[in-house]
């Protein structure tokens, strides 16, 4: 199972950017968090195109 939560999103112009978490859950119901970033931008042509991509573990102390 998969899920999100968005932190953060925004539409500026031709660029789009959306930051938060997905959370991986398995067969045996342990969940996984990581931290998310998308961006994309407009082409010429309409089609979006990803120009950024960030996973990561939250840190922990």
């Amino acid at each position: 199972k998969v899920t999100s939560e968005t932190s953060s999103c925004f539409i500026e112009g031709d660029v789009a950017m959306w930051m938060g978490w997905v959370f991986f859950t398995n067969k045996d119901g342990e969940t996984i968090k990581v931290d998310k970033s998308f961006g994309y931008k407009r082409a010429a042509d309409g089609s979006l195109k990803l120009v950024l991509h960030h996973s990561s573990l939250p840190y922990e102390a």
